[in-house]
């Protein structure tokens, strides 16, 4: 068996759900593979990370059945594949663990990563705000306060959280002020001014700068939603929607001119 093959029965080696005949592949395939071999110890070595410093917390339907389809794309399988098997060779139970086993590789990575690469990096930074945006656009979550008047929004805001967060109006310049609500993300609370520009829907998450993060916006893209970051009179702003990109790009030049 060719060690690209291996690859699937080796993560499902590791939480031992092969089957009898596919386990002995695996042990005679180990027996003369040194590389193989190595990999599955570094599997092990990942899994007893993960199980001894990361944290755990259960998602939600709505964001298992988004973790699941993003995973099929990476595998470029359809989701009815992943849970039928891969290539004929591994069981449902198998197909699940190679999953699992690249949802440990994500989680080490978020574990990892402010070891790697230092806090001012803020790994991580931009899932955790777009999962929050896309939380917001469910039924009964997107705004706190709705108003399209800056003078009734901004004051919301006062003793809710220790600043106050510049709230502009554009809705002569084609995006509509339509409130605004408390959000929670890199460990402290946000102020979240919410626009809309027709069906689309901006969050501009505001915060207290810590340091500067560069005055021209930072872009970023995940999973079809744009982000936009940079920092503007001592305050660090995101904004996130799946509005295109020019048309984004637009709302940011409109918003700090104004």
């Amino acid at each position: 068996m060719a060690c690209e093959d291996m690859t699937p029965l080796l993560h499902a080696s590791l939480d031992d759900e092969l089957d009898a005949e596919h386990a002995t592949r695996v042990e005679r395939h180990l027996a003369d593979c040194p590389a193989c071999t190595a990999e599955l110890r570094q599997l092990r070595a990942l899994k007893a990370a993960i199980r001894d410093h990361a944290t755990y917390h259960r998602l939600s339907a709505v964001h298992r059945s988004a973790l699941l389809a993003r995973l099929c794309r990476i595998a470029g399988a359809h989701p009815t594949a992943v849970r039928g098997g891969v290539r004929g060779a591994v069981s449902r139970r198998a197909a699940g663990s190679m999953a699992a086993s690249l949802l440990i590789g994500i989680a080490l990575g978020s574990w990892l990563g402010p070891r790697i690469t230092g806090p001012g990096s803020e790994p991580g930074l931009s899932d955790e705000l777009v999962g929050a945006h896309v939380r917001a656009l469910q039924p009964g979550h997107a705004i706190d306060v709705v108003s399209s008047d800056q003078h009734t929004v901004k004051p919301w805001f006062d003793g809710r959280v220790d600043f106050s967060p510049p709230v502009k109006d554009l809705g002569e310049q084609g995006f509509a002020l339509i409130g605004g609500r408390l959000d929670y993300v890199a460990h402290h609370a946000a102020a979240v001014i919410v626009y809309r520009r027709r069906q689309h829907q901006i969050d501009l998450f505001v915060w207290p700068a810590s340091a500067p993060t560069g005055q021209s916006p930072a872009a970023s893209s995940i999973d079809g939603y744009h982000l936009r970051s940079w920092t503007q009179d001592g305050f660090r702003l995101v904004a996130v929607s799946d509005l295109n990109e020019s048309e984004l790009d637009e709302f940011i030049q409109r918003w700090r001119a104004s």
